[in-house]
């Protein structure tokens, strides 16, 4: 624990851990440089070092001693001046191959980086001391001993030498996209992020995520994965530290929210636009990470935002035939709705499931029957656990999404897993029947009524049947809550299907919804809706007309309006 918090304190990139860590390097060769010189006088007596003088400052001179030192300061400074101008020449081509790699904002933080100004300070420091020195180093200075400031001449020329080699460390480093996201993720907090919303008209640099998108957009176009995750990650652990800790005012979420998930939004978009799926596919994990975050945290526009997110580029990728990232997507989706629902942030769960039916529609134009069943699986699980948390709306959107779908499978004619959707508006229609929400109940009869009717259209009688049933079963519990005009509503839903079955023809279908009709009919006669028995009575009557015109058997119509009179009696 001890030697972590040393190495923090070294390798932070504030000027005080720097600082700090460039006077432990003075120190430590500067002991060192003490045991050597401590060495050399006790090996050899004859050896001066900076105790006091020896001789003085005219017998120094006379013996050319003063000569040789002023030489070797004077090469000293002369190389320390050539040494700093490469230093700063080098520094500015890897700040120019920086900016040109990733991104013009980079400049800044070799800017801010405190090594260089510290190595800079020490270069002028020690070179003006060197030339201070050459100029009184024979004229005996009162108070000053030559030998110990010769002596510091040339340890603060091999201490510069030195920090060197952190400074060219620490340069390196800074080439590496993955410090550098690091460096500029420190700047992304609340007030950074807003100060650049609300200043938008400052032709400055003041935008804290900016510099690393641009990394990221950089990275996607030389496909280097590791630095795009690198800056997803930054980016996300930035939002979720600002949801958990900051405090927003009135408008501020939304501002914040909005910038911050369009931003990583656009950089899924490039990615769908190169085909790097990965960095796609890393892109929704972070979105539903910040999205959870924001359902714990109760902050409902957050929330909505990455939902629409998620939806957008679920569709893109959909579109463009990246089937894993719609996938995932569509579970992310899943999860943020079914979060939403139960921290009663309705306008959020309505959005996970538009969302949620807009992927799953282009997944449906696509064929990627995979995700059009995962997002019709998710969308009933929404629809029916909004209805048991009272949110009718919820649920409505959650049948509607459905609906979307089931038509456009039924256009692409996937029909084995459209069933999926008839399958799911079925427990949407009948669990709103059970807990008798009628307008729930009703859009399910639509959308069932809707798909039913597409699926007659593309010849998908399979498909049709099994709606024909699954409206059935939601009239039916309809008429057991008494919940009036679902059941009127099936009972026409399975009048259009069925004289669009005659039409083509397609006698089981038609044979299945007179049995459904008869069905519903019955529960109806049972609870005494004469209304709703007439109008079974005559949808059945006509379609009977119509079996005999086409000469088929009738048998099951017979047996339905039996079964409704029994049921009447």
């Amino acid at each position: 624990m001890l030697l972590e918090r040393i190495e923090e304190s070294f390798e932070g990139p504030s000027w005080s851990n720097r600082m700090f860590f460039y006077f432990c390097l003075f120190s430590f060769l500067l002991i060192i440089f003490l045991l050597v010189f401590i060495g050399f006088a006790a090996v050899n007596s004859d050896f001066a070092i900076p105790s006091g003088p020896n001789y003085n400052t005219t017998e120094l001179r006379n013996m050319g001693f003063f000569d040789n030192e002023r030489y070797l300061i004077s090469a000293l400074v002369q190389s320390l001046a050539a040494t700093i101008a490469l230093v700063i020449t080098l520094s500015l081509v890897a700040v120019q191959l920086a900016a040109q790699s990733y991104s013009a904002r980079v400049i800044d933080v070799y800017k801010n980086n405190p090594d260089m100004w510290i190595l800079l300070s020490i270069y002028i420091v020690v070179i003006f001391y060197g030339l201070g020195l050459l100029k009184v180093i024979d004229i005996g200075v009162a108070g000053i001993n030559m030998e110990l400031a010769i002596f510091a001449v040339y340890f603060l020329g091999f201490f510069a030498f030195v920090c060197l080699i952190p400074y060219i460390l620490k340069t390196l480093d800074l080439l590496k996209p993955s410090v550098l996201i690091k460096i500029s993720a420190e700047k992304i907090t609340k007030d950074n992020v807003l100060k650049a919303l609300n200043d938008y008209e400052i032709v400055d640099e003041i935008d804290p995520v900016q510099p690393i998108i641009d990394i990221i957009n950089s990275a996607l176009g030389k496909n280097d994965y590791e630095t795009i995750r690198n800056g997803l990650k930054v980016i996300t652990n930035s939002t979720i530290s600002i949801l958990e800790e900051a405090h927003f005012e009135s408008g501020e979420e939304d501002k914040f929210a909005r910038y911050i998930i369009d931003a990583i939004q656009n950089i899924a978009i490039f990615a769908i636009k190169k085909e790097n799926e990965n960095s796609t596919l890393s892109v929704v994990i972070n979105l539903g990470t910040i999205g959870i975050k924001a359902i714990k945290q109760e902050l409902e526009t957050a929330t909505q935002e990455t939902a629409k997110a998620l939806g957008n580029v679920g569709t893109k990728a959909a579109e463009q035939k990246q089937e894993a990232a719609a996938r995932e997507a569509v579970k992310t989706l899943g999860n943020i709705g079914a979060e939403a629902i139960v921290q009663e942030l309705k306008t959020a769960t309505r959005e996970a499931a538009k969302a949620l039916g807009n992927v799953g529609t282009k997944a449906a134009e696509q064929k990627q029957e995979v995700t059009m069943q995962e997002a019709a699986k998710a969308l009933g699980n929404i629809g029916t656990e909004a209805i048991v948390q009272n949110d009718p709306y919820s649920a409505e959107e959650a049948a509607k999404a459905l609906e979307s779908i089931g038509t456009k499978a039924a256009e692409n004619e996937p029909e084995y897993i459209a069933n999926e959707t008839v399958e799911e508006l079925k427990k949407i229609g009948e669990k709103a029947a059970e807990q008798k929400v009628k307008e729930v109940a009703d859009q399910a009869v639509r959308a069932l009524k809707n798909v039913g009717r597409k699926s007659v259209n593309q010849e998908l009688q399979w498909l049709a049947v099994q709606t024909v049933e699954a409206l059935g079963n939601v009239g039916i519990k309809a008429a057991e809550q008494e919940l009036k005009g679902v059941p009127f509503s099936a009972l026409l839903a399975l009048e259009i299907i069925g004289k669009k079955a005659v039409e083509k023809e397609f006698e089981w279908l038609a044979v299945e919804t007179a049995i459904e009709l008869g069905k519903v009919g019955t529960k109806a006669a049972e609870k005494g809706f004469d209304r709703l028995v007439r109008e079974a009575k005559r949808i059945l009557n006509e379609l009977c007309k119509k079996f005999k015109e086409k000469k088929w058997n009738y048998v099951e119509i017979l047996k339905a309006l039996q079964s409704i009179d029994f049921a009447e009696e």
